[in-house]
């Protein structure tokens, strides 16, 4: 919960400081549950790695909400003609090895 506050602190900070300023508040928001979410899942204060974080899981979603023949032909499961499977191997590959050297890190 101190995580969440800190963060929460932030942001209300980096807001304060552009008083008077055109502030984008979806930016803020998505940082600010990226940030919350980030320091819970890994349990650092460092930033350090975000980006390839969400790289990954964006490959994820692009990959979960593709057009997949195969749900709609299933004996064509095996042909992977669009690649789906190999590409959400690979973003597994990707997070597995970014779990470990992140847990590492911490």
């Amino acid at each position: 919960m101190e995580s969440v506050r800190d963060e929460v602190d932030s942001t209300v900070r980096d807001v304060a400081a552009n008083t008077g300023k055109a502030v984008n508040i979806g930016e803020l928001v998505f940082s600010l549950t990226r940030n919350i979410i980030y320091r819970a899942a890994f349990g650092s204060l460092s930033h350090d790695g975000q980006d390839e974080f969400i790289a990954i899981l964006q490959e994820f979603s692009s990959c979960f909400g593709a057009f997949n023949i195969a749900d709609f032909i299933p004996w064509l499961g095996w042909a992977d003609p669009q690649g789906l499977n190999t590409r959400l191997e690979k973003a597994r590959r990707s997070l597995d090895g970014f779990i470990d050297t992140s847990s590492m890190i911490t």
